[in-house]
């Protein structure tokens, strides 16, 4: 998946930028080092723009999937964690990703730069999508009500937030996460 690659690379060309600038300001050649940092300020604004149009191509390419092949997505994550081989469903999932995310971006085709193995930040994107196509809208929202409210959830709000929370659950443990808690604890770390 690009975007694991991409944010290596973006965060080693922002340490040479930063590299750069200081050697710069250090050598005191006014116009060159100012010609130097224009550039060095476009490069980081490139790098930017660069990682926001990947992360939103990679969430295009996982809203195209159908919830099955996002579960083997997130399965052959979890293969990968663990260490054993992935499944020909998982294997098939995970090349149909690929695919799809190459015919909705031409930088990836033009450069043909994919990691076949997606993050965790794509796999909980993958999770969020997946949750979205099993339940019904109206459970989802009735579920963010509970989290949002200033007084004392109905019993619609709290079965819709109870149903939400687990499908976020069962999709956890598909990705090889004890629980939700889990997950979004080694997501924020």
């Amino acid at each position: 998946m690009p975007i694991a690659r991409q944010s290596f690379e973006a965060e080693q060309l922002r340490l040479t930028l930063r590299r750069l600038n200081q050697q710069i300001t250090m050598k005191g050649m006014p116009r060159t080092s100012e010609n130097l940092r224009r550039r060095a300020i476009t490069l980081e604004h490139v790098v930017s723009l660069f990682e926001r149009i990947s992360r939103e191509t990679a969430i295009q390419a996982l809203n195209a999937l159908s919830c099955g092949d996002l579960e083997l997505l997130i399965t052959a994550f979890r293969a990968d964690a663990e260490g054993r081989p992935l499944t020909e469903d998982e294997e098939f999932a995970r090349q149909y990703y690929l695919e799809v995310l190459e015919s909705k971006s031409v930088w990836v085709r033009a450069t043909n730069w994919l990691e076949p193995k997606p993050d965790l930040a794509l796999i909980y994107q993958a999770m969020i999508v997946c949750v979205g196509l099993r339940l019904p809208y109206h459970i989802i929202f009735l579920s963010g009500a509970v989290l949002k409210s200033n007084y004392e959830p109905t019993d619609r709000e709290v079965a819709a937030h109870e149903a939400v929370s687990a499908e976020w659950d069962r999709l956890a443990r598909l990705a090889g996460f004890e629980d939700a808690d889990d997950l979004d604890y080694a997501f924020a770390h």
